[in-house]
């Protein structure tokens, strides 16, 4: 565990790809959200023992469901060239709001910012923030980067 606590501490994000239901690899993605660093899971086939534990990483919320290394790559805001992975959002997206999404919009800004920060600022709890702030990536107005942090996207 103290090796798993120092790898998770050095990377920006934990890919687990392969994880029994109880194992190192688990441990590795508990430490590295706990130190709020990125984890992300690839499936597997649903019977697989190996996988199970990757599954259960995507249940509890922990893990961030990866197909490919761009999926990675654009969350942790990586760059390519010059050139920043960005999402833009369309026009007149403000109009589908509901009242919590305007709350978290209205809290952000063109800084990223912190989960708990947003949470203090809003006064919703950490799982309610996050399911809108989802939402908001979605519709194209909000992006995430390592670390649950949080900005407007101009």
């Amino acid at each position: 565990p103290r090796r798993n606590r120092i790898i998770s501490g050095l990377a920006r994000g934990t890919l687990v790809t392969e994880a029994y239901e109880k194992g190192g690899a688990l441990i590795t993605a508990r430490m590295a959200a706990e130190q709020n660093r990125e984890v992300f899971a690839v499936p597997g086939p649903v019977f697989n023992d190996s996988v199970k534990g990757v599954h259960r990483l995507v249940q509890l919320g922990y893990g961030k469901l990866v197909h490919d290394v761009e999926d990675v790559l654009v969350e942790l805001g990586a760059t390519f060239g010059k050139k920043a992975v960005q999402v833009v959002p369309e026009k007149n997206m403000h109009e589908d709001l509901n009242a919590l999404e305007v709350k978290l919009y209205n809290v952000l800004n063109a800084e990223p910012m912190q989960i708990n920060t947003i949470c203090t600022k809003s006064g919703l709890d950490p799982s309610t923030a996050l399911v809108y702030l989802l939402s908001l990536e979605f519709k194209g107005l909000v992006l995430q980067m390592a670390g649950k942090q949080f900005y407007k996207v101009s």
